[in-house]
Formats: C-alpha cells, structure tokens, sequence
C-alpha cells in the first residue's frame, strides 16, 4: 500500500498546466516518495503515461500490433494471455476491443514488490517508444510528465486510532516476509496474522 501525506491543498488555477491546457490534480514530491521507499507509485504513473501515448499513436498510425508489442515489453506473462483472447474474438468483438482501448485506455497489471518491469527494461520503454515524450508545463523549465493515477483516501485515519499490521516475521527491508504463492499472485489475500494497535502521532 502507498501512503501519500498531503502537504499543501491549492485551487485548481495554481496547479501546474501544461502548453495544450492539461492541469495536474496531484503533485508527487520526489522526495518523500524515496524516503517511504514505495518507487512502485512512480513506476505507475510512468507507464500510465507511456501507455497513453501508445493509445494515441495507434489512433494516429492504425498500427494495432504496437498494443501487444508494449504489452509483452511490460509484461510477457499478460502479453500471452491477450493475444490468446484476442485471437479467440469474432470481427465484432474485436471492433469492440478497439474501441474498448480507444476509450478506456490500456489495462497493465504490475504486482506490488515482486513481478514488476525490471528497471532497465523500463528505461528502455522511452528509447524504444521515442515518441512518448515528457510534457512542457507553463513557467516550469523542466519537462514533466502527466498520467491519470488517483488516490484514494483510507478508510481510517489517525482520528480513528486504530492500526492494522502483519505480526508475521520481518524481511531486511522491514517489510512482512512474503510467500513464493503469494509473490507470484496465486494467493488472493493476505494470509498472515495482524496485530491491531493505536497510531502514534509525532508532532
């Protein structure tokens, strides 16, 4: 779970806006994303944009095998299983495939922790894909890029006074020690036990 504390809440006209009029809704500061050490919500956002940007280029070329190529790019284990279930789709179904990734966008599926896109291999998404470019923003020099990841806010929150933890044994990470099911996904759920407790405010 990524964490996201809110340190500034601005009106929509001083949000940062792009040359073609886009506005940022979240600002991610660098910063607090290394120290919490969650880079997966930075990956997230990298490969919403880049997905996007394979979107528009497919409307604009008709190249449609660019979509399964990205995919197998990102994730070889997903990209086999769509091309199994594109080639199972009669002309129709797959006319509304299309127009399903015209509108809705593309879905990636990216584990937490275990499974992801291995970094070199990402870093040479924007070599390959030369033309998912970063976005020049108005009165910032450099060029940034903009995806659609959203927050949701938690259920509880420190008024609450309740926290809930893995009480099962600790990585060198700090983090609850993980099975070899649960790494590849074949669990659903978290099957450890959980230890309940008050948050702890530093002020």
């Amino acid at each position: 779970m990524n964490i996201l504390v809110i340190s500034i809440v601005l009106p929509d006209n001083e949000m940062p806006e792009t040359e073609t009029g886009e506005r940022a809704e979240v600002i991610l500061n660098p910063l607090g994303v290394i120290n919490r050490t969650n880079p997966a919500q930075c990956i997230e956002q990298e490969l919403n944009f880049i997905s996007n940007n394979i979107v528009q280029k497919i409307k604009e070329t008709g190249n449609k095998k660019l979509l399964f190529e990205y995919i197998k790019d990102v994730n070889s284990k997903q990209s086999k299983e769509l091309k199994l279930y594109y080639n199972s789709l009669n002309q129709d179904e797959r006319k509304e495939f299309w127009n399903s990734i015209y509108k809705d966008g593309i879905f990636l599926h990216q584990p937490p922790f275990w499974g992801n896109i291995e970094f070199d291999a990402f870093a040479n998404l924007y070599e390959k894909y030369d033309f998912c470019r970063p976005l020049k923003f108005k009165n910032i020099e450099q060029p940034l890029i903009l995806g659609e990841l959203y927050f949701i806010r938690l259920k509880h929150d420190p008024a609450s006074k309740m926290s809930a933890r893995s009480s099962s044994h600790l990585n060198l990470k700090n983090i609850p020690s993980k099975s070899t099911k649960f790494r590849e996904g074949q669990h659903l759920y978290q099957r450890t036990p959980i230890r309940l407790g008050k948050f702890c405010l530093s002020l």
